[in-house]
């Protein structure tokens, strides 16, 4: 080769390869005499900008790496070698990237050694660099892949496309029992159980498709034993197509799973089992009670002349009473302890459910001759999201327990709210009451000054049929289960019971439930006063004396020859002509050879129950329109349920004829008697009961009933009348009638939801249902914006009050 031709190789490599040789002299700044021009193509600095000054090669290695560097260079020199060599550092190009090179540099020198100039050249090593880079991650990825291999206690297997076993772990070896090397002779299909091996092969390539999948498994070890896998798999493309999957033994865990479904399905079970037995048990108690219970009522009605026979009727009612309240003591107490117990948390008027305790409870105060005081504080809202039955419940307990043990002096309970947020003290944490309003906590205290209770006996009398050593059941009577059960309800809605007590001296109870104050609920500045409310529930308004019924027929389906003939005493002096029939069978038949204007219903009866004969009566378009009412002593809440999505109504066993004629009046033609309704007793100053009979002007002329949808709402407002007279029609006037004229003219949503509001107020007040229910359903067309509903049930609203002298202008 020419010199010529070895001169343009090289140029041409100097031009465009990676090696970039420099000249410098050793002269202040040590100034570039040479550099080739590829230069630019690695730094992206042209030759002009070294050789003119105005880049300085030091200042682009990186601060890092510049230390290094110099110390190099100047050892060197110091050395006095003849070359300098950097194995690899980092500069900055003029983009910004980085980039490594590695260097070797020749040291000139004069005959006295002195440095005359540096020739070197730099090579670009960026990508070997990041080729070393990629094999150290690598291999630290495979150190640590590795290191879980063999810690982990899954086992931990490869396999490739064909399901042959490649690497494994130390644990996955333990659960099968093969080695490494025998698994690596071997393919899944080796050790798969549940799949065929045409199966596992075709699951491979379902997993090299979709990437993944999670399942369980059976493998079976070496020793021929089966194992419960799970497992996770992966398919792995970047490492040469290899599936890696994770493999845990779950034998031991499915075994407990399945011994713990056992032992949840007997405990369901007997749990069904125990509801069952409550259900048979209030059947099969609840219907021979009906006949003691209601005969014993008839005998009353018509022994009235007798006082001898008489006496020895009510102590049959006495005794049936008492019988059935231990009955249904235990069901409650069988209730809760078997979770059946639920709770409605809702708006409750707190004044109207003291004054019902109090009608309620005061004849027993009024016939011991003690004294019965209810406080509510001045502070306390007019109503408490809580639960109304729950609370009564307790109340009926305590307050009674504390009549029946105080034989002078005097009962009094007391009612108060406090603000704040409150912390549930019973067994359940956290009791979920809904955020609505102030958060606060309801104190009770019934306190009496009975015959005490020792300090040693005060935690045994919360046990069930346990009442305090020395006390006579014979004297007082009772199962030893109302505190048991009180506790029980308070720790359900979160709250607590305290019990202070001195024997001689008397018993109190504090009990603290957390509530709810409804933004829209205010203190009511007024106390109860004992002697303003009726005496005992007993002495209610009579129905059946008020009310008499029309011509209509009543078909009666029960088994229960006593029942049936108890139905028909209660009726015998109406106008009413009852059928009969022994089960669901025979029902329909008497449908069908005559339709009744309703039919009362037993629920459990051979052949067909109720349930199924009902069903039948609802599907046939001809019949679907007949009330049918339940007759039952169901006690289960999923029962109650099903009873009240198929009848229209429910009687429950034991019946008494008032409740019998209240809810055949809502569906029978009848009239409301003229003249002198019965009215409640009420306590006099002396400590005796009058009857205070009403005024004719507030009592309703004698209206015929024709038994359409309204009949309910006007019979309710008619009774409201006759009990309530004057005050019902204040609250009327006052509060529904200036809506109902603004209504009348223009249908404004606000004002119909206002309307909705004060009738469920009045309703709660006076214990009506029927307002309660069209004060919801006023609240649900204007939710809907249902207006031609609003105007229609406010046109006949208004008609019923009209025809009670309640309407506009009077």
């Amino acid at each position: 080769m020419s010199e010529h031709d070895s001169s343009f190789e090289l140029e041409k490599i100097f031009s465009t390869g990676p090696v970039v040789v420099f000249s410098w002299s050793n002269e202040p700044g040590r100034p570039v005499e040479m550099v080739t021009p590829n230069v630019e193509t690695i730094l992206g600095y042209s030759r002009e900008d070294f050789l003119e000054a105005l880049v300085d090669y030091r200042d682009l290695i990186l601060e890092e790496d510049r230390e290094c560097v110099q110390q190099e260079v100047s050892g060197a020199i110091e050395a006095e070698t003849d070359h300098v060599q950097h194995r690899n550092y980092r500069l900055r190009t003029k983009t910004g990237e980085i980039i490594w090179v590695s260097d070797f540099t020749h040291i000139e020198r004069d005959a006295d050694g002195k440095e005359q100039r540096f020739i070197g050249y730099i090579l670009d090593i960026t990508e070997q660099k990041r080729a070393e880079k990629a094999e150290q991650a690598l291999r630290e990825e495979r150190e640590r892949f590795e290191a879980i291999l063999s810690s982990s206690i899954d086992g931990i297997f490869t396999v490739d496309g064909t399901g042959r076993f490649i690497e494994s772990n130390e644990a996955f070896c333990r659960m099968t029992g093969y080695s490494r090397e025998e698994l690596y002779e071997m393919q899944i299909p080796d050790i798969e159980v549940l799949e065929s091996r045409a199966e596992t092969e075709e699951h491979v390539r379902a997993v090299i498709k979709n990437g993944s999948d999670r399942f369980t498994s059976k493998h079976r070890r070496k020793d021929g034993s089966v194992m419960i896998v799970e497992l996770s798999v992966s398919y792995l493309p970047a490492f040469n197509g290899i599936i890696i999957s994770i493999a845990r033994d779950v034998t031991e865990r499915v075994a407990l799973e399945e011994d713990l479904r056992v032992a949840r399905d007997r405990a369901e079970g007997a749990n069904r089992a125990k509801s069952e037995f409550l259900a048979n048990m209030s059947h099969e108690i609840r219907t021979p009670m009906n006949a003691v219970l209601g005969f014993a009522e008839v005998l009353h009605e018509k022994l009235r002349d007798d006082p001898e026979l008489l006496k020895y009727v009510r102590t049959i009612e006495s005794g049936g009473k008492a019988l059935l309240g231990l009955i249904n003591n235990v069901l409650d107490l069988s209730k809760i302890d078997a979770g059946k117990m639920e709770t409605v948390i809702e708006k409750v008027n707190i004044r109207a459910l003291v004054d019902e305790t109090r009608r309620v409870l005061e004849g027993r105060a009024l016939e011991k001759g003690i004294s019965l005081e209810f406080h509510v504080e001045d502070a306390t809202p007019f109503s408490l999201m809580t639960d109304a039955t729950s609370i009564r419940q307790i109340l009926y307990n305590l307050v009674g327990n504390a009549i029946k043990f105080t034989e002078t002096g005097s009962v009094v309970v007391k009612f108060w709210f406090r603000e704040g947020e409150f912390e549930a003290k019973g067994q359940l944490e956290g009791f979920p009451l809904p955020r609505v309003g102030l958060p606060g906590e309801l104190f009770i205290r019934v306190e009496d000054t009975g015959i005490g209770i020792p300090l040693d006996q005060q935690k045994a009398i919360f046990q069930p049929f346990q009442q305090q050593n020395g006390q006579s059941t014979r004297k007082y009577g009772g199962t030893g289960l109302g505190l048991t059960i009180s506790r029980r309800i308070i720790e359900t809605l979160g709250g607590s019971i305290q019990l202070e007590s001195r024997v001689n001296v008397g018993t109190a109870f504090l009990i603290t439930l957390p509530v709810d104050a409804p933004n829209d609920s205010s203190p009511k500045q007024e106390n109860i006063s004992t002697s303003d409310y009726p005496a005992g529930k007993q002495q209610e308004t009579q129905w059946k004396e008020i009310v008499q019924f029309k011509s209509a027929t009543i078909l009666l389906v029960e088994d229960q020859e006593n029942n049936r003939l108890l139905v028909r005493s209660y009726l015998e002096d109406t106008d009413i002509n009852i059928f009969e029939a022994e089960n669901g069978v025979q029902a329909l038949e008497q449908i069908e050879t005559s339709l009744p204007d309703l039919v009362i219903m037993d629920l459990r009866m051979p052949e067909m129950d109720g349930y199924e004969a009902v069903e039948k009566i609802r599907a046939r378009e001809d019949w679907k329109t007949i009330p049918v009412l339940a007759l039952t002593a169901a006690v289960m809440k999923d029962e109650e349920d099903k009873v009240k999505n198929l009848f229209d109504e429910c009687l429950r066993k034991p019946v008494q004829k008032n409740e019998l004629f209240r809810t055949l009046s809502r569906f029978l033609p009848h009239t409301i008697s003229r003249g002198e309704a019965r009215k409640p007793l009420t306590a006099n100053q002396n400590g005796g009961s009058q009857v205070k009979p009403a005024p004719a002007s507030d009592l309703p002329s004698e209206t015929d009933l024709e038994g359409d949808a309204d009949r309910p709402m006007e019979n309710a407002c008619r009774l409201l009348l006759v009990e309530s007279g004057e005050s019902f029609r204040r609250d009327f006037y006052e509060q529904i009638l200036p809506l109902l004229n603004q209504l009348k003219h223009v249908i404004s949503i606000g004002d119909a939801v206002e309307l909705s509001r004060r009738l469920k107020k009045i309703g709660m007040a006076y214990d009506c249902d029927e307002l309660i229910h069209y004060g919801k359903q006023i609240e649900k067309m204007a939710d809907s914006f249902d207006v031609g509903g609003m105007k229609e049930s406010l046109r006949r609203f208004t008609s019923i009050m009209g025809r009670m002298a309640l309407g506009e202008g009077h």
